[in-house]
């Protein structure tokens, strides 16, 4: 440019500002048969976990070990105590494993072995309070495969109408087939990662 020549605003060349947008990669999905074989060890291990808290409610109860997931011959206080401390182990092993285990951020047990992990809907981790919403909608929202929701039911009959349970039981049908919809549809998001902005995706190596 020469000189007292007035510059082109057309040309000026504006300074470059670099912001810093923290975009997530888009991780993949976890596959069916990895979801599927993660369900089935984690059913597995937290079944185990409630089990033994009521085997030794039990055991408490009656003076002598009796290796049992049933409450049945329990007084209606101890059946909810056994309850309540048995769905604090599932509930346990779902939220406070993927939080507080080194090396197990977003897995369970099952997720581990299968190797895929929960993680937000944008990459980055799984909060506590989504792994514990995730958890509990999962739990007694889809409630028709796991233990900790049949103990729940099985307690509730002692002081509700069974046709009342019966009723909240086959809504946790509806709610898994609509789970299971969703996982085939989107290979990504059950009902429970819908309602808590998570996802489940495969681990990168």
């Amino acid at each position: 440019m020469k000189k007292g020549q007035t510059p082109n605003p057309a040309v000026i060349k504006k300074p470059e500002i670099k912001t810093k947008q923290t975009r997530q990669k888009a991780l993949p999905a976890a596959s069916l048969p990895r979801r599927f074989l993660a369900a089935a060890v984690d059913w597995y291990g937290s079944a185990l976990c409630g089990n033994l808290i009521i085997t030794l409610v039990v055991s408490l109860a009656q003076g002598q070990l009796l290796v049992t997931s049933s409450i049945a011959d329990l007084s209606s206080g101890l059946a909810m105590t056994a309850v309540c401390l048995s769905s604090c182990a599932v509930l346990t092993y779902f939220i406070m494993i993927p939080m507080l285990v080194p090396g197990f951020q977003g897995q369970t047990p099952g997720k581990r072995l299968a190797q895929i992990r929960i993680t937000h809907r944008e990459g980055k981790p799984a909060s506590p309070a989504q792994l514990g919403g995730r958890a509990l909608c999962f739990l007694f929202l889809e409630q028709t495969f796991n233990n900790a929701a049949f103990l729940v039911r099985t307690l509730l009959t002692r002081f509700v109408n069974p046709g009342l349970i019966q009723g909240v039981y086959v809504f946790g049908l509806a709610a898994s087939l609509v789970s299971v919809l969703l996982l085939l549809k989107t290979k990504r998001f059950m009902l429970h990662d819908k309602l808590t902005g998570t996802q489940v995706t495969a681990v990168e190596r």
